[in-house]
């Protein structure tokens, strides 16, 4: 079993203590990533559970105030997530990618974590794509707006993009 935990780096006091991220116990733990606005509003998304479905997850910390729980993004059991990385707004407002397999071949998601905890529905944002999808990254800029970028493996080797502008929250 794993417990997810985190330390806070600054810059005139060192590292701070660890603070658990997610729920001891879980069976597996794989793929996390984290984001941070200027204010240290931290998100870190990861996924959870085992054999036949790991699902994604996020949790936030707002510094002093420590992790809140973590947050189920998807819950999709035809297949595996995996690899999901955020991008994080100015305003805290994060962006969550992810790849996962509907059974028949590996999609990329999205979703959107606000800064008051809603989660946005689950999109698969590589469509008309074939299903060979790995490899997602995400970034983003002052005014919300994201672009996700992947490998595509079947049919055309190369890298794909998909832009989503963003709405202040």
């Amino acid at each position: 079993t794993y417990v997810l935990t985190s330390r806070i780096y600054e810059r005139d006091a060192g590292w701070g203590a660890v603070a658990t991220v997610g729920d001891a116990g879980v069976s597996s733990t794989a793929g996390i990533s984290v984001g941070a606005d200027f204010a240290m509003r931290v998100v870190a998304a990861f996924t959870l559970g085992g054999e036949p479905s790991k699902h994604v997850w996020v949790s936030r910390s707002d510094g002093d105030a420590g992790w809140g729980s973590p947050v189920p993004i998807e819950a999709n059991d035809a297949g595996n997530a995996s690899t999901p990385v955020v991008a994080v707004s100015p305003g805290g407002a994060a962006t969550i990618v992810w790849v996962q397999s509907n059974g028949a071949g590996d999609h990329v998601w999205a979703a959107r974590f606000d800064t008051d905890g809603g989660v946005s529905s689950p999109e698969v944002i590589d469509a008309p794509m074939d299903g060979g999808a790995k490899i997602a990254k995400v970034a983003g800029d002052n005014a919300e707006n994201v672009v996700a970028v992947w490998r595509n493996t079947p049919g055309a080797q190369g890298l794909w993009w998909n832009r989503r502008a963003g709405t202040r929250r």
